[in-house]
């Protein structure tokens, strides 16, 4: 049993509790998503499966991203205007005093920078896998499409089937008569 239900696996790509889902929608469900677009259809889908949690986080990743790549550019932008300002002399201040100022200074910036490009490389690897697993769900979603297509054709040919089963009743009859006509 656990080859079969391995073998359904690896031809239909999902498991068992993923087909059963599929297979036991709603009613109400199921009607309203073979009649939906393919837009509604993924919120239907969506809907049915959870993955809400899933589209909102990646969501709010890309803004903490777009978050962070702007608090970088203006934080580069900073320190790049105080260099240009601190590298004006200050009469009043004794030059070393100065230098240890700017040192200071620098230093503080560039340990923030650090730390937003540390943060900036975690949100971007997690917009990644959650960006993958969006893909996963898509291409799950195509398979789920086809199957749909395959479920309906083989509804069209068991409907059919009465007919073909009285054809073939009518061409042995057919093949009877022609044997007795060469006797």
């Amino acid at each position: 049993m656990g080859e079969v239900n391995q073998t359904i696996e690896q031809l239909l790509h999902l498991q068992v509790d993923q087909f059963r889902q599929i297979i036991l929608l709603p009613q109400g469900k199921f009607r309203e998503f073979l009649a939906s677009s393919s837009k509604d259809k993924t919120e239907i889908l969506r809907t049915l499966f959870g993955t809400q949690l899933y589209q909102r986080w990646a969501d709010r990743l890309n803004q903490d991203l777009k978050q962070l790549e702007q608090q970088q550019t203006e934080a580069t932008t900073k320190m790049l205007t105080l260099r240009r300002q601190l590298a004006v002399v200050d009469d009043e201040q004794p030059l070393t005093a100065w230098q240890t100022a700017v040192a200071a200074r620098i230093t503080a910036m560039q340990a923030e920078q650090t730390q937003r490009q540390a943060k900036l490389q975690t949100i971007q690897a997690l917009v990644t896998k959650w960006t993958q697993q969006v893909q996963a769900w898509e291409k799950w979603q195509q398979h789920h499409e086809q199957l749909e297509k395959i479920s309906q054709e083989i509804k069209a040919l068991r409907l059919q089937e009465p007919a073909m089963k009285a054809q073939q009743t009518t061409i042995k009859l057919l093949e009877w008569v022609q044997q007795q006509s060469s006797y």
